[in-house]
């Protein structure tokens, strides 16, 4: 910092006295501005906190964690002729149907879609794993901007810590991913970068290669979260 914009020489914007109170306590608006410039002239201009550093010893890790020093590998997704353009234009027109739909009959609605409560995690989880109940059209209708946050999350989670794909889980995370609103929040758009990511290492039969290539079309294309090349 420049001396000419140093403390004692910027011009205060009221006139204060540097007479400091004689019985050490302010007794007036001036005196106590004196006082406080007092107290900030006598402050060291760098202050060094005493921390023992040793105290955080258990909170180390022992090494660096080797999905960090040696990622796996990815592998390469491969967008057969077309298909890519078309399948983003289907989905972008189901988007659309699924909002028309809502709107069309949100005046209408008598009784709601009985799905669990948005922050019982638990509760989804045995609700989309029930064998009779699918992703419905009036489930999907039923879900508004927090609920759907909350269960794409749900969802998500489930996908990064599970080691293969499963038809229920691809249909539900599809049907709830063509019900997300944009633009994506932070968090939204961070859990799928990091579901692609788990995707693209993630084994799969020839069975379910063509779910897992719609997955990422979905997060990698149509809702841009990709690795920028």
């Amino acid at each position: 910092m420049a001396d000419s914009d140093s403390e004692d020489d910027r011009r205060p914007c009221l006139p204060v006295s540097e007479c400091l109170p004689p019985t050490g306590e302010a007794t007036t608006a001036e005196e106590y501005l004196a006082q406080v410039r007092h107290q900030a002239r006598a402050l060291p201009k760098v202050v060094v906190a005493d921390i023992d550093t040793r105290q955080f010893d258990h909170l180390q890790t022992s090494s660096i964690p080797d999905t960090i020093l040696n990622p796996p590998k990815t592998q390469a997704v491969h967008w057969p002729g077309m298909w890519l353009d078309h399948f983003l234009s289907d989905f972008a027109d189901l988007r659309l149907a699924i909002s028309r739909h809502i709107a069309r009959h949100k005046a209408r609605r008598t009784q709601q879609q009985q799905v669990p409560h948005v922050k019982d995690e638990e509760g989804w989880r045995r609700f989309c794993a029930s064998a009779e109940r699918t992703p419905s059209l009036s489930i999907i209708s039923s879900l508004d901007h927090v609920s759907t946050r909350s269960l794409l999350q749900y969802q998500l989670e489930w996908l990064c810590s599970s080691s293969s794909l499963s038809e229920p889980q691809v249909a539900w995370l599809f049907a709830v991913l063509a019900r997300l609103d944009k633009p994506l929040d932070p968090d939204i758009a961070a859990s799928l970068f990091e579901a692609q990511r788990h995707l693209l290492i993630m084994e799969t039969d020839n069975g379910m290669q063509p779910y897992r290539q719609v997955l990422l079309a979905i997060i990698q294309e149509y809702f841009g979260q990709k690795p920028i090349e």
